[in-house]
């Protein structure tokens, strides 16, 4: 017999022993003999249990029943097993079932009394388990809801999995229910007796932990507590007696004595676990000087520990895979279940310091929406797979909301109930809570980048949590970050990150409206199976909502289950989904304003128009052609192309109005010209792409992108100007180009009046039209070479730039009169500004 198998069965079988019987079970009576038993008792005249505590006379009734409970225990476990129900159907059921059991205990080989089931089981109805019994658990999935804690079930499962034969594995099998009927206790209500939580805590362990299941003599002996029978037990009834009084006598100190020397010697090897692992960390952590490594919060792993979690990261722990990683679940030294995420691309963005104080920082997120971040591993000592990266999260066993939204199950497998209404609703809130702390929370904030179904994982409870931060950045004191490693995923992306590296807290803002979007829709984000092409989620959504058919964009299903008052409430997520996905950044709310319109207590503005829908067509040309100040030609420009033998650059025509994207291909690069006044609330008229045709300009006279990984061009060239840099904006290969000197400033000229920074100090698009030179314009002749100081680097990578030539006299006046007025006029506003600040008393 097993040491824990004593306390097993005293505190197992006390929940009926002691007649500790619900209300609602004693009301239910003792019903109906004729209904069938739903248990399969057949085991109890063949296995191998010791019926001594039983044999006439009884000595020690509690003792007797105790056993018999077991017993039962074994029918129990085997139903649960079964069918996922710790309650039988009925009190009929019940009754039932213990007068089959009374019969099977009278008929031979055990032949024993018939008065023992009624002595132990007053109340016929008392095995109908009621919701009241213990925190309302009456199945195996209600019951993993309410312990609610992946690590401790899965401590239980992996514990009480293995052979319970064992000693060690049964003393831990016993430490992980009690930790597991604490947490029933703690959600039970006032009053309930702890012994009933327990009791379904073992029926648990041994009908869904343990591998072997119920009915083998290991599981049943430490589980359950039944004794087995031995040689010695067939003796005569007298001396049965004696024996069991004498091992009662004895056993319970001896197993006392003995599961506190178990206990001792766990924490005392636990504890030189945890020393021989942090040695092994801190020697591995020496072996790699030049490798930073996280601090309190996190824990830098080794690569030998995660395999040792995941089997060596088997095919049967893969768990999800994606175009940044794929995920296996693991269960840690300590028992805790986690899931291992491998980075398929080890060299990320800012190597490997970079990587982990990211992890530094996040690992210390606290949220009940986000997915706790355990640590992370960097390892280069596999010679095969070379350097590799990993993440380590909490382990969600409900998986992703991919599984549950959308009809294909998410990868394909089978789908799931899918979500209520109520569900769907707790989810986006979940999401926007959770994306509201990382904006707002933490300071400064950081941006997720890749939202997306598959990276909402779902609690025991079904709540929601934001994970995989393996591509978080924070923000720069709560401004824009512009990179030029663009992650995330299709259809996820804002416009502005995925044309210009533009990242800000609006960018996640973005992706949460297209997933409100697929899960009130069931859509996905691209939709690859249109006959008409790739359909964009948003585009299909706005189209419905100008229709005034906001109620079409809901699911047909959900909007037919949950009627028109429950379509009305619906209605208000697309809203706000649309609004958060808008392709203009200025119309998109914060996070915060997102989640006060989803809760209902703020109004949904009114929709601003989009532009045209991003991903139009462009169309492209090519040719030569004469220029004059009143052409009509809706051309911008044609210069030779540097370098390419007098080719002449393709350059979008303007015919096509939408401004955002606006696209010039110039050489065999895609640049995107950005309007910085992205106004909300009205159509942008032909003032708003002054900027957007300076910009372009620029681009042209310059040979530079609109934006790279350190500043703006328009920035730059504006601070260039201020410094009378004026003809060190242009591209190099240009300016060695005298027949085209003058045309060149002159378009500078007009880009830096475009691209001034507030959008009132921009011209007109006629006059700017006409300040745009002609191709047959002469050159003028007033230029003169002269040194002068470099312009700020923006990493031109080209040879040194000849002596650079400024203009004398107009030209060069004209722009820096230009350049003056414009910082004289921003610089009185900036000071009106102030001094309208130093008046606020709050």
């Amino acid at each position: 017999m097993a040491i824990a198998a004593p306390l097993f069965r005293l505190a197992a079988a006390a929940a009926v022993v002691m007649g500790v019987v619900s209300p609602a079970v004693k009301a239910a009576g003792g019903g109906n003999s004729s209904t069938a038993c739903p248990l399969d008792l057949g085991y109890v005249r063949s296995f191998p249990w010791d019926t001594a505590p039983c044999m006439p006379p009884v000595a020690n009734q509690t003792a007797c029943c105790t056993t018999l409970l077991s017993v039962l225990g074994v029918g129990l476990a085997a139903r649960l097993r079964a069918t996922g129900h710790f309650r039988l159907p009925s009190a009929n059921a019940s009754a039932a079932c213990l007068g089959a059991f009374s019969d099977e205990l009278a008929s031979p080989p055990l032949s024993l009394q018939d008065t023992l089931v009624p002595a132990c089981w007053p109340v016929s109805s008392q095995l109908a388990i009621s919701p009241s019994y213990c925190a309302g658990v009456t199945t195996a999935k209600q019951y993993v809801a309410t312990v609610g804690n992946a690590a401790v079930l899965g401590s239980l499962n992996s514990s009480c999995g293995s052979d319970l034969a064992d000693l060690s594995l049964c003393s831990s099998c016993l430490a992980a229910a009690i930790d597991a009927s604490g947490r029933l206790v703690a959600a039970a209500a006032k009053g309930t007796n702890p012994q009933n939580c327990f009791y379904l805590t073992v029926l648990y362990a041994a009908g869904v932990s343990s591998s072997a299941g119920p009915t083998s003599p290991g599981t049943a002996n430490c589980a359950l507590g039944l004794a087995l029978s031995t040689p010695s037990s067939s003796s005569s009834p007298a001396s049965s007696s004696n024996h069991t009084n004498m091992a009662v006598a004895t056993a319970i100190p001896v197993a006392s004595a003995l599961l506190v020397s178990v206990i001792a010697a766990l924490l005392v090897w636990r504890r030189r676990q945890d020393s021989i692992r942090s040695k092994s960390r801190r020697l591995s952590g020496e072996r790699r000087l030049s490798r930073p490594r996280p601090n309190v919060g996190s824990v830098l792993f080794s690569l030998g520990e995660l395999a040792k979690a995941t089997c060596g990261f088997a095919e049967r722990n893969l768990i999800g895979r994606g175009g940044f990683g794929v995920v296996y679940r693991g269960v840690l030294d300590d028992g805790s279940v986690v899931a291992v995420k491998k980075m398929l691309d080890p060299d990320m963005e800012g190597g490997d310091e970079e990587f982990t104080n990211e992890v530094e920082i996040i690992s210390h997120l606290r949220h009940r929406n986000l997915v706790p971040l355990r640590g992370c591993c960097i390892s280069d000592d596999d010679a095969d797979e070379g350097k590799q990266m990993f993440l380590v999260y909490d382990y969600m066993p409900n998986g992703s909301l991919d599984h549950y939204i959308f009809k294909d199950g998410g990868d394909g497998g089978r789908r799931p109930p899918p979500l209520s209404w109520a569900q769907r609703r707790g989810v986006v809130l979940d999401v926007a809570r959770g994306l509201e702390y990382l904006h707002h929370g933490v300071k400064p904030g950081i941006y997720h980048r890749d939202i997306k179904a598959t990276n909402i994982l779902l609690g025991t409870d079904m709540r929601a949590r934001v994970a995989d931060f393996g591509l978080a950045r924070r923000s720069r004191e709560g401004q824009s970050h512009v990179t030029t490693r663009v992650a995330g995923t299709h259809g996820y992306l804002s416009p502005e990150y995925a044309l210009y590296g533009q990242l800000t807290e609006k960018s996640d803002v973005y992706s949460f409206g297209v997933l409100v979007l697929e899960v009130m829709s069931g859509r996905r984000a691209l939709d690859l199976s249109d006959p008409s092409g790739v359909v964009l989620i948003t585009d299909w959504a706005w189209a419905l909502v100008r229709a005034g058919r906001a109620a079409e964009v809901v699911a047909a299903a959900l909007r037919e289950r949950e009627g028109p008052a429950g379509v009305h409430a619906m209605e208000r997520f697309v809203l706000v989904g649309i609004l958060c996905a808008h392709v203009t950044v200025a119309c998109r709310p914060t996070m915060p304003e997102a989640l006060r319109m989803l809760e209902g207590d703020m109004d949904v503005p009114d929709l601003p128009e989009r532009p045209q829908p991003y991903g139009q067509r462009i169309a492209f040309d090519e040719g030569e052609a004469n220029f004059s100040a009143s052409s009509s030609s809706n051309v911008l420009v044609v210069f030779p192309a540097p370098g390419s033998g007098g080719d002449v650059v393709p350059v979008a025509k303007l015919t096509d109005h939408g401004f955002y994207p606006l696209l010039l291909h110039h050489g065999h690069r895609l640049a995107a010209a950005k309007c910085s006044e992205f106004t909300c609330g009205r159509r942008l008229s032909s003032h708003a792409d002054v900027f957007c045709l300076g910009l372009v300009l620029l681009e042209v006279v310059t040979g530079k992108v609109p934006v790279d990984e350190d500043d703006d061009l328009a920035e730059w060239a504006q601070l260039a100007l201020s410094h009378e840099w004026s003809t060190d904006i242009l591209d190099v290969e240009i300016v060695t180009d005298r027949d085209r000197h003058g045309d060149m400033l002159r378009l500078t000229e007009v880009a830096l009046l475009c691209t001034a920074v507030k959008p009132e100090h921009w011209p007109t698009s006629a006059p700017s039209h006409r300040l745009v030179p002609t191709a047959t314009a002469a050159a003028p002749n007033h230029l003169v070479p002269i040194a002068t100081a470099a312009a700020p680097d923006r990493h031109r990578r080209r040879s040194p730039p000849p002596p650079q030539l400024l203009p004398t006299a107009a030209t060069a006046a004209s722009i820096r009169k230009a350049g003056r007025e414009i910082r004289e006029r921003e610089r009185r506003e900036e000071e009106g500004k102030e001094r309208k600040d130093d008046m606020w008393v709050p």
